[in-house]
């Protein structure tokens, strides 16, 4: 097993030997796989300073984690940074016991993590928080308008020229495009209002609409085409 990952393999019976007692974890790990959108954390390096209470059946994970993260701004596709700085309070409980104070199986609790018999493993804590607090697709300044704000710009010739798409899309942001791979002409983005997109994006008059499919109109803020069967996958900060 990975050397990071067992590191944040609890024993249980250091975490019991106090009593109520908080047991101290203060450490630094390196996990695979931290990164969401356009961001991602450094090395995959977090630290790791929490406090494990036992409460009845429950020990609970107070504390901080503080991590560094690097990304693109989704606008001008500049290089972003930027710190995280966690504050954590969770429960681990035994999976399949029910809390002290309520008549409910553990199973049917969302926030909660298991322990087994033999140690408590932090590591789905670790990722789920700096998963959960990485920027889908950051900004580098607030106020960044992006290399060409006005524009919807479209080359046919590698950069060479460009020529302004917008035509009848309204005036919004535009967050994400996805162009698909077998038809040049057809092209799905993310805005403000939903999802609109062209099946004539390579003419001079390009018609835009809207393509949510039952989507409310919030804003999108990442697209991605699944290679297999071309599924289109939607990240919102709405619903």
């Amino acid at each position: 097993m990975d050397t990071e990952i067992e590191n944040l393999r609890i024993a249980l019976t250091t975490v019991r030997r106090g009593g109520e007692k908080p047991r101290e974890i203060s450490l630094t790990t390196s996990l695979v796989d931290l990164q969401i959108g356009l961001s991602r954390i450094d090395d995959g390096r977090v630290e790791v300073n929490l406090e494990l209470t036992p409460d009845g059946n429950k020990i609970n994970a107070r504390g901080v984690l503080r991590s560094e993260w690097t990304g693109e701004c989704r606008r001008c596709l500049e290089p972003v940074q930027g710190e995280l700085e966690l504050n954590v309070n969770e429960s681990f409980v035994e999976e399949g016991k029910a809390f002290d104070d309520q008549g409910v199986e553990v199973s049917e609790k969302a926030d909660v993590y298991f322990f087994d018999e033999v140690d408590l493993n932090l590591e789905p804590l670790v990722r789920d928080a700096v998963l959960l607090a990485l920027p889908l697709s950051p900004l580098c300044d607030s106020s960044c308008q992006g290399s060409e704000p006005e524009k919807f710009p479209v080359t046919e010739n590698g950069g060479n020229s460009w020529r302004n798409a917008e035509n009848n899309l309204p005036d919004m942001p535009i967050r994400w495009i996805v162009l698909h791979p077998d038809d040049p002409n057809h092209s799905l983005i993310a805005t403000e209002l939903g999802i609109w997109q062209t099946n004539n994006l390579l003419d001079n008059e390009v018609i835009w609409s809207q393509s949510n499919n039952g989507l409310p109109n919030v804003r999108i803020d990442m697209l991605q085409m699944r290679d297999s069967d071309n599924m289109v996958l939607a990240a919102s900060h709405g619903r």
